[in-house]
C-alpha cells in the first residue's frame, strides 16, 4: 500500500474526554490545548474493525490496534513523528494550527519511515509494537502495558455483541434490520452494530411523542439518515391500562403493558416479509441498572425494603401494605435471611426488577413479534452477555458504571451532540421575561415541575383544586367527583377564558369554554396538570403559586 494512502489512522471527526463531546473546530482548540498543557497523548483511527493507536516519547513510539469498543484516543506531534494532513504535505512542528488539527482529525495517518509505516499497519490486536528511533528497529510484543486507556473488558464485550451481530446477519442475509430505538444505552450498542453489520436499517419507536427517549431516538436518525416512524400509543388511548403502566405520569416512550401498542404498529407496518426486528430489552438490566450506590450501601434487609419499596412503587398495580409485603417476600428469597452484604444486595436488587416490569416487558414483547410471525433477535438479552456482566466486580456494576462508559463512547460520529445537549430543556433565568398574558401563560405551563405538582396535589384540600387530580391519579374511587363539571371545580374558567380574549387567543380561551363544560371523567391528566396550575395563579388562593 501506498504510504501517502489516507486510510490509516483514518479519524471519525469526533471525540470524547470526560463525558464531553468535541467535534470540528472546538476539537481542533481542544486539542492544541492538550497538546501545550499536557505533554504526549495518542492517535487513533478505525482500519478494518479495529482502532490504530499510536503514542510516543523522545525515543520511542508504540502503536498497536484495540477493539472498536475502545476511548477514541489523542494525538501527539512529535518532532521525530513525522505527519501528513494531505498527500505530499508534510509538517514536523509540534504544535499544529487550528486548521491542520481540523484536517487530521478527518484523515490523519502516519508517514515517514516505511518499516514504521508497515508495522503499524499491520500492527494486530493482542499485540504492543515498539519503534526505536535510533537503532529503527521495530520491536514487536504481546500486549502487557499498552497506551491505550480502556477499560478491562471494553474489548471483550465489543467482541462478544459483534460475534452476535455477525452470526445473525449471515443467518438472516436476506432480512431487513428493523430497530426498535428507545434512545437510551441499550438502543445506542445496538444501533452501532447494526450499522457495522446490516446493509438495510429503519428504525421505530413507540410510545408518547414529545418525551425524552422520543426525542433522542428522532435525533439519531436524523444524524444517521436511518429511516424512523413513530407509532403513538396516545392516538389509542383505550388500548392502555392506566393502572398497569409503570408511570403514571406515562412520561416514558415505553410502556410497560406494551402489548397493545406493539402489536398495533407490528401489524400496521411491519407485517411484510423479509423483516428481522432487533430489540434492546433489558441490556442495561443485566449491567446492573438498578444496582444504585443508595442500595448498595443499605445497611440492612429493612432498610433495603425500604428504599426499594418508595422508589418501586409506581412500578407495579399492587398498592400499600400488599406491595411492601412482596418486595419483603422478593428480596427474602435473594437473601435468605434479609442480612446485609454486598452480594445479597446486588442480588436482591436485580433480581427483583428482573422479576418484576422486566421480565413482564420481554414476554409482551415476543408476544407481539410470535402473534404476527415475525423473525426477532434480542442481542442484549442472551446468556452470553448475562454471563459477562454476571462476572463483573460489583463495583463495574454499581449505577451501570461499566455500561454506561461502553456505550458513551459507542455512538458519537459526525456533528451527533451529546445525548444531555439532545434532552436538556431551557432554564428558568431572570432574564427570559414575555411580555404578553399569553406567552407568560405559555412559559410557565410549559416549565411546569411535575413532581412538585404531584406532591402539592396529596396535600390537603386546601386549594379547592386537588379533589379530581387526585381521583385522576389513581389515589381514591369516589366516583361521585368526576360526575361534576369541570367548571364546578374550577370556576375561574369563564374568567380565565375572557383574560385570553383580550390578549388576542380566541383559539385558547374557545378551549377553556369547552373545558368548562366538560365533566373530570372526560378530561385526561395533563388536562388536569394544566388547570390545577391555572388554579393555582387565578382562582380562590392564586398567591399560592408553585
Amino acid at each position: 500500500m501506498d504510504p501517502q494512502s489516507p486510510d490509516l489512522l483514518c479519524f471519525d471527526g469526533s471525540y470524547i474526554e470526560s463525558g464531553k463531546f468535541y467535534s470540528g473546530q472546538d476539537a481542533a482548540k481542544h486539542f492544541k490545548f492538550l497538546i501545550e498543557q499536557h505533554g504526549p497523548v495518542n492517535a487513533a483511527g478505525v482500519v478494518d474493525g479495529f482502532y490504530r493507536f499510536v503514542a510516543g516519547d523522545d525515543r520511542h513510539t508504540w502503536f498497536g490496534a484495540d477493539h472498536l469498543g475502545s476511548y477514541p484516543l489523542f494525538y501527539r506531534m512529535e518532532p521525530d513523528f513525522s505527519w501528513s494532513v494531505h498527500a505530499g504535505k508534510m509538517d514536523t512542528s509540534p504544535v499544529p494550527d487550528d486548521q491542520s488539527l481540523c484536517c487530521l482529525l478527518a484523515c490523519g495517518y502516519v508517514t515517514g519511515n516505511h518499516t514504521l509505516y508497515k508495522g503499524v499497519l499491520e500492527a494486530e490486536p493482542g499485540a504492543v509494537h515498539t519503534w526505536h528511533h535510533k537503532q529503527g528497529k521495530l520491536e514487536t510484543s504481546r500486549r502487557a502495558n499498552t497506551a491505550t486507556p480502556t477499560v478491562p473488558g471494553f474489548g471483550e464485550l465489543d467482541e462478544l455483541s459483534s460475534a452476535l451481530f455477525r452470526a445473525e446477519s449471515a443467518a438472516k442475509e436476506p432480512l431487513a434490520f428493523n430497530l426498535s430505538l428507545s434512545g437510551g444505552l441499550d438502543s445506542r450498542i445496538i444501533l452501532a452494530q447494526a450499522l457495522r453489520h446490516g446493509k438495510n436499517l429503519n428504525a421505530f419507536s413507540y410510545g408518547k411523542w414529545n418525551t425524552p427517549d422520543q426525542r433522542i431516538a428522532k435525533r439519531i436518525c436524523q444524524e444517521f439518515d436511518i429511516p424512523w416512524t413513530f407509532h403513538n400509543y396516545g392516538d389509542h388511548r383505550s388500548l392502555v391500562d392506566d393502572k398497569q403502566r409503570h408511570s403514571r405520569f406515562a412520561d416514558h416512550a415505553f410502556s410497560g403493558r406494551s402489548i397493545p401498542h406493539e402489536q398495533d404498529y407490528i401489524s400496521a407496518h411491519l407485517t411484510s416479509p423479509g423483516s428481522l426486528i432487533l430489540g434492546g430489552h433489558s441490556g442495561d438490566l443485566i449491567a446492573g441498572s438498578y444496582l444504585t450506590p443508595d442500595l448498595a450501601l443499605a445497611r440492612s434487609g429493612k432498610e433495603l425494603t425500604d428504599l426499594m419499596f418508595y422508589r418501586h412503587a409506581q412500578l407495579t398495580p399492587v398498592t400499600g401494605r400488599r406491595f411492601y409485603d412482596v418486595v419483603r417476600q422478593r428480596l427474602a428469597e435473594s437473601f435468605g435471611g434479609l442480612e446485609a452484604g454486598e452480594e445479597g444486595i446486588e442480588r436482591a436488587a436485580l433480581r427483583f426488577n428482573h422479576l418484576n416490569r422486566q421480565r413482564r416487558y420481554i414476554v409482551n414483547s415476543v408476544r407481539a413479534y410470535t402473534l404476527h410471525d415475525i423473525p426477532f433477535f434480542l442481542p442484549l438479552y442472551t446468556k452470553g452477555m448475562m454471563d459477562f456482566f454476571s462476572g463483573l466486580p460489583a463495583e463495574e456494576k454499581l449505577d451501570q458504571k461499566f455500561y454506561k462508559q461502553f456505550a458513551t463512547g459507542f455512538l458519537f460520529k459526525g456533528d451527533l451532540a451529546p445525548l444531555s445537549e439532545i434532552t436538556s430543556t431551557r432554564p428558568l433565568t431572570a432574564a427570559y421575561k414575555p411580555a404578553g398574558f399569553a406567552e407568560r401563560m405559555k412559559f410557565r405551563i410549559r416549565n411546569l415541575d411535575r413532581y412538585k405538582l404531584r406532591k402539592r396535589l396529596f396535600r390537603s384540600q386546601a386549594t379547592g383544586y386537588s379533589t379530581p387530580l387526585y381521583f385522576m391519579m389513581g389515589e381514591t374511587t369516589d366516583r361521585l367527583i368526576t360526575r361534576k363539571r369541570i367548571g364546578e371545580h374550577f370556576p375561574f374558567l369563564p374568567s380565565l377564558a375572557a383574560k385570553f380574549d383580550g390578549s388576542g387567543c380566541p383559539i385558547a380561551a374557545d378551549h377553556i369554554r369547552k373545558l368548562h363544560r366538560l365533566r373530570a371523567s372526560q378530561l385526561n391528566i395533563n388536562g388536569f396538570y394544566v388547570l390545577y396550575y391555572l388554579g393555582m395563579l387565578f382562582g380562590e388562593n392564586k398567591d399560592d403559586v408553585l
